[in-house]
């Protein structure tokens, strides 16, 4: 089962790298995006235009990352079955938003929705 790479980037690279994380820059804060088992395409999970990923601390549990804290005292938690990744919680002063991946027999991603 894969893990995830983490990438920190000013932009979305032109080939994607497999089961990779991109936390892309844009402006002051930065977006999240998730690429697939075979490198074809990276989906957004969301953004945070207002947060700087330099001054965030990264939490991760065995190299699978498992937490973002913000400066802002945001948060986003990262969770895993099997190594694939399931969900994202976003934890903000508005609210939580649950990003949940579903992925085929195969372990490749097919699809993504938010509650």
């Amino acid at each position: 089962m894969p893990r995830y790479n983490i990438a920190k980037t000013a932009a979305l690279p032109e080939v994607f790298t497999p089961n990779t994380l991109y936390l892309v820059k844009r402006d002051s804060g930065f977006d999240f995006y998730v690429s697939d088992n075979d490198g074809v395409g990276v989906r957004p999970i969301n953004a945070e235009p207002d947060v700087d990923p330099g001054a965030s601390t990264f939490s991760y549990n065995a190299d699978a990352l498992s937490r973002v804290n913000f400066e802002n005292g945001d948060s986003k938690v990262f969770t895993y079955i099997d190594d694939l990744l399931m969900s994202v919680t976003s934890a903000t002063s508005s609210g939580v938003i649950v990003t949940s991946f579903e992925y085929d027999t195969d372990g490749v991603l097919v699809g993504i929705s938010k509650a």
